[in-house]
């Protein structure tokens, strides 16, 4: 019998099975493979993506990469994906927790869609990502799978090496330079330097409070420059992005009147490197700044000999004159007082030629002599007629064009001109007459000093405008305090010191370190000769019937070139003093006692005129003792011509 041929039931049970089989391991294989294929893409991108957040972190670095952190859009909880961003920052600090990093904070990040990581360099990707380049941690926000758990970054796939970002605690730091220009002061924050792996910060500042200087209104500073328009110190601090606070610096802030400038009056400063003058744009911001810290007066020369090379160095030198801004003062202590030592005086510069100082403040002002008294210096005050925004004084004693004879006959005369430089003998055998009648000559002599003299108002300088710049030296904007070094050249050389104020034989030149000590501010911009040198002829006298002789050229002058003071009935007697108290400004009754002969600061001498001796001398002479001269030595005098009797001029410009 022919047998039938057919699947048995339990082999095609058996069949069934193996093809189920074989079917789910395709799928499972399938699956692998595109699981496999979207964890290299992923990779890939990110990789991308990394190398260029690594190369931006250099840029930064260096101050060249900042323009890419302006591209993406800072992550705060007003951004839309925020709670997205949230969540993938919750699974990425989970993993933190494992691997000891620090924990990652979402408002720290930039989130860089795809378009916006076009801009920064990054093409062919399909990332959305959140970026911190300070510490360059990349985080995407779609993730791929592996293993049924989801990986944002390639670090937790295990195909990047997290490096270790130590948190800073470091102090940033930096330093400032301020320019001045007139009324308004840019202090610029430079040499910034962060602690490792920071790369940011916020600079901040704030004006400090007279009454309560260690209050502070913090402004954050957009930038790195802050524009002030008044005086003041400011206190400046950096916070970097890991919030570490830097020390606080505080700058000093002089605001003044712009110098007034004729033609032919050249600004210069000094380069320290080339230890040479030059010449310098009047609108340059480095030409002057009478803060506390700087102490940098204005200087300019004329152009009796100037001349200057190709790259604005001076080759030889025009006569030099140190601008004297307007301000008002304060006698804070040992006012009308014998002292060894000198009383604390305060200033505040003033706007333009009105009362309004350059600080903003308001202050009651007395103009007459006393303690705490605030008064516009009369130096400024009054002239002509005219209020002054500021005063010309020569840096040096007068010396000659023409030269010095060193007599009477070749010196006592009205033909030579006034010439203003160091390391020259200054000019002696003069009457105070005729050192006032040189001075306003001056104004003459074009084609000496240049045409722009002619609009100025040359003489020789009266006892206020020397008490003008006695007491901006002794405040904080000069020597605060500090006696200016003697002038001892046994030859009355101009500049020339002795590096302290006791009879040392040594002399140095005003360039040198120990001759910037006899200078006003104790460095090379201030005003040199007022200790020391000749004794100085001073546009001033008391108001006698006799013995003015030897000055009548100055008795014949204008007000507004002289300080006559008041003289007692009894014209022989030394009752001058106490009759003239009410006279402030000059250095005289408010900076001494007059209870004997060393009665004014620094015990320096003091005798006020009176009898035949009329007229008055200031600063002393080379030959002096320390008690014997100084910026508040004042002395009486017959104004004749003397070895060792000089003088200095003053230009006003009305």
């Amino acid at each position: 019998m022919q047998k039938k041929k057919g699947i048995t039931l339990i082999t095609l049970i058996v069949t069934i099975v193996v093809l189920i089989i074989l079917a789910s391991v395709a799928t499972i294989m399938g699956l692998g493979t595109l699981e496999e294929t979207r964890v290299v893409a992923f990779v890939s991108e990110m990789r991308i993506i990394q190398s260029r957040v690594d190369y931006i972190y250099e840029k930064i670095k260096i101050g060249e990469g900042d323009q890419y952190l302006n591209v993406g859009t800072p992550v705060t909880s007003e951004l839309a994906n925020f709670a997205q961003i949230q969540t993938v920052i919750d699974v990425v600090n989970a993993n933190c927790e494992t691997t000891g990093e620090p924990k990652k904070t979402a408002t720290d990040f930039q989130y860089f869609s795809v378009e916006q990581l076009k801009e920064i360099g990054i093409e062919d990707v399909e990332q959305e990502v959140i970026i911190h380049f300070a510490t360059r941690d990349v985080i995407s926000l779609t993730g791929v799978k592996k293993d049924n758990t989801m990986y944002y970054r390639l670090f937790d796939l295990g195909e990047g090496s997290y490096i270790e970002y130590q948190v800073s605690t470091e102090k940033p730091k930096f330093t400032t330079i301020t320019k001045t220009t007139g009324l308004r002061a840019t202090i610029s924050i430079e040499n910034i330097v962060y602690g490792a792996n920071i790369n940011k910060g916020n600079i901040y500042y704030a004006k400090k409070d007279e009454n309560n200087p260690e209050k502070y209104l913090w402004n954050l500073v957009p930038g790195t420059e802050i524009s002030v328009t008044e005086s003041g110190d400011y206190a400046i601090k950096m916070i970097d992005g890991e919030g570490n606070e830097s020390d606080i610096v505080t700058v000093n802030v002089a605001l003044v009147n712009t110098p007034k400038l004729e033609e032919g009056m050249i600004p210069v400063v000094w380069e320290e490197k080339a230890k040479k003058w030059k010449t310098v744009d009047k609108d340059s911001g480095e030409w002057y700044n009478y803060s506390s810290d700087a102490k940098k007066w204005a200087n300019i020369m004329l152009q009796d000999e100037l001349s200057v090379d190709a790259n604005g160095y001076v080759t030889s030198m025009g006569s030099m004159f140190v601008w004297i801004p307007r301000y008002m003062y304060q006698i804070e202590t040992l006012y009308h007082t014998s002292s060894d030592e000198g009383g604390k005086i305060n200033i505040k510069f003033l706007k333009g030629n009105s009362t309004v100082p350059t600080d903003n403040t308001n202050v009651a002002i007395t103009n007459q002599s006393g303690q705490g008294n605030w008064n516009i210096h009369p130096a400024f005050s009054n002239y002509g007629g005219q209020e002054l925004t500021g005063i010309w004084v020569a840096k040096f004693e007068a010396t000659s064009a023409e030269g010095v004879g060193n007599s009477e006959g070749s010196d006592n005369v009205t033909n030579k001109n006034v010439r203003v430089v160091p390391n020259e003998q200054s000019w002696r055998f003069i009457t105070v007459g005729n050192a006032y009648t040189v001075s306003t000559n001056m104004k003459n002599n074009t084609d000496l000093y240049g045409v722009g003299i002619a609009n100025c108002d040359p003489h020789l300088m009266k006892n206020t405008e020397w008490g003008a710049v006695a007491y901006l030296t002794q405040s904080k904007y000069g020597r605060n305090g500090t006696e200016v070094a003697l002038n001892n050249s046994t030859d009355c050389i101009t500049g020339r010191s002795n590096g302290g104020i006791d009879g040392s034989e040594n002399s140095f030149s005003y360039e040198k370190e120990e001759g910037q000590l006899a200078s006003s501010t104790g460095n090379i911009y201030g005003i040199y000769d007022l200790n020391g040198g000749s004794f100085e002829r001073i546009a001033a006298y008391i108001d006698t019937s006799a013995a003015l002789t030897n000055g009548q050229e100055l008795v014949n002058a204008p007000e507004r070139h002289k300080n006559v003071y008041e003289a007692s009935e009894d014209e022989t007697s030394e009752n001058n003093f106490e009759i003239n108290s009410k006279a402030y400004g000059d250095a005289i009754y408010e900076i001494s006692s007059y209870e004997n002969q060393y009665s004014a600061w620094f015990s320096d001498y003091s005798r006020f005129s009176f009898g035949t001796d009329a007229f008055l001398v200031r600063g002393g002479g080379y030959y002096s003792t320390m008690l014997e001269s100084g910026i508040f030595f004042y002395n009486m005098n017959a104004g004749v011509a003397a070895t060792n009797g000089g003088f200095r001029s003053v230009l006003c410009i009305i």
